[in-house]
């Protein structure tokens, strides 16, 4: 039996074209499904299950926090660690006292005498008493005090280089020296200096070294000094 196809090419490519549409239309409609479903449990997890743990987490920290308010003189704990976390800081900022010593050797003139040093690192003040042979040397201790710089220095002992616009900047180790009273007799004469310091010299964060000038003979330049202190003497009641 023979078959004739009467349907012109128009109608049939019309056809193709309309299955291909509700292909199309099914396809989409299949995606869009697919996404409102995803949508929805997305939906469903992020105000149901999200909300849930968070109220159950935020019930643990209550829980917790209630458990850690009840245990006893816990506000005395709580500060008894932030002081605790704060020593290392407070260590660092604490000032090396031990360097004085050092400090008087190198500044103080070889027929200098101390017999009493008090220092206020809150003010930061130096009082100094004690006798030198005469008032001259006095006023060499004095003037050794004014003028004597500071310089930093390496893990070696070695003077740190400074940039040339740092080197201009004079760094005096002292300020304020005034010799607040004196006396004399026919073997000795006793004074009294007061003076502020610079309160990098005795600072931990690096190394310091003094220089004083070079016209004074100090005891770290002498090369068998005697004691640099004395016994107290009733240089308080003279000076006054």
């Amino acid at each position: 039996m023979i078959q004739f196809n009467l349907l012109p090419d128009v109608k049939l490519e019309y056809i193709k074209a309309q299955r291909l549409k509700r292909s199309v239309i099914a396809i989409s409609t299949l995606v869009v499904s697919a996404c409102i479903v995803l949508l929805l449990l997305l939906a469903g997890a992020v105000y149901g299950l999200q909300r849930n743990h968070i109220s159950n987490l935020t019930d643990d920290i209550n829980d917790h926090e209630k458990q850690i308010q009840s245990i006893p003189d816990i506000n005395r704990i709580l500060t008894v660690q932030n002081q605790l976390n704060t020593i290392n800081q407070l260590h660092d900022d604490k000032p090396v006292t031990t360097r004085m010593f050092a400090f008087l050797e190198t500044v103080t003139p070889a027929d200098v005498d101390i017999n009493r040093v008090e220092i206020s690192f809150g003010d930061q003040s130096i009082q100094i008493a004690g006798q030198a042979t005469d008032l001259a040397t006095v006023n060499k201790f004095v003037d050794t005090l004014k003028f004597t710089t500071y310089i930093e220095l390496d893990d070696d002992g070695e003077p740190i280089t400074l940039a040339d616009s740092e080197e201009e900047v004079v760094r005096l180790a002292f300020s304020d020296v005034v010799l607040t009273g004196f006396s004399r007799n026919q073997t000795e004469a006793t004074y009294r200096i007061e003076l502020s310091f610079n309160p990098i010299i005795f600072a931990s964060q690096s190394e310091i070294g003094l220089v004083v000038p070079d016209r004074i003979t100090t005891r770290s330049e002498v090369d068998r000094p005697k004691a640099l202190f004395q016994e107290p003497e009733d240089i308080i009641e003279e000076i006054n």
